[in-house]
Order: C-alpha cells, then sequence, then structure tokens
C-alpha cells in the first residue's frame, strides 16, 4: 500500500519538477543573453590581408582587421575569419563596448569533436 502511494507521488511529481527545472534554466539563459546583448554587439570588420587557410579544418583562423568599435571610434587588429577571406571583403565580428574582439561567445560557437581530437588507442575510450 505505501509503495504503491510513493509509485503515485513519483509519476505525478517528477513530471512536475522536470517543469519546474526546465523553467529555472530558461530563465537563467535568457538573463544571460540579456546581460550581452547588452554588453556585446556585432559588427562588420574589413580583412587588411587575405586570412591564411587553415591546416587542420578550422572554422576560423586569425586575421588583421578594421572595424568601427560602438562609439565610433576606428579600430585594427586580429579578429576571427573564415580560412582564406580575401582582403576587403566584409566578416562580422563580436566586440565589447570598447570595440575589442570577442571570442568563444557562448551560444554562437559550436562546440565539435574533430577526428583529431579523439584518443589514439582505443583502449582508452573504455578505461
Amino acid at each position: 500500500m505505501i509503495a504503491g502511494g510513493l509509485v503515485v507521488a513519483f509519476l505525478a511529481g517528477a513530471p512536475l519538477a522536470a517543469v519546474a527545472g526546465g523553467h529555472a534554466a530558461y530563465g537563467s539563459a535568457a538573463r544571460i543573453a540579456r546581460a550581452q546583448q547588452v554588453a556585446l554587439h556585432q559588427v562588420p570588420a574589413v580583412p587588411l590581408a587575405t586570412a591564411p587557410v587553415g591546416r587542420y579544418r578550422q572554422d576560423q583562423v586569425n586575421a588583421q582587421a578594421r572595424w568601427t568599435a560602438p562609439d565610433g571610434t576606428g579600430r585594427t587588429g586580429t579578429v576571427l575569419a573564415p580560412p582564406g577571406t580575401r582582403a576587403g571583403r566584409v566578416v562580422m565580428v563580436w566586440v565589447d563596448m570598447a570595440g575589442r574582439p570577442v571570442t568563444g561567445r557562448s551560444g554562437f560557437r559550436r562546440r565539435t569533436t574533430r577526428p583529431n581530437s579523439l584518443p589514439s588507442s582505443p583502449r582508452l575510450l573504455w578505461a
């Protein structure tokens, strides 16, 4: 009798707990996204030279570029650009309020596992 009551309580309570946990996680992520929207800006940057071609299937490589900071001042420095981007072509970069490029912005970079990052020995996968 007690065991049956516990099962019913669990079956009724688990979905409610899941919904409450999901709502809390969504609220936290939404607050972080709003804070980032205030602090970070996407601006066009123009590479000064053709970006190098990545050697290991890189999504982005360092390139010297010119852009305008949110306050209107011109900036020059290193930004991330697709490999082989030609000089003069526009790439969009994320910058902070001072116009400094920001890399690794959460939610905007995909996390991928490359074959080169896997252990070389299958034994390590099972250890």
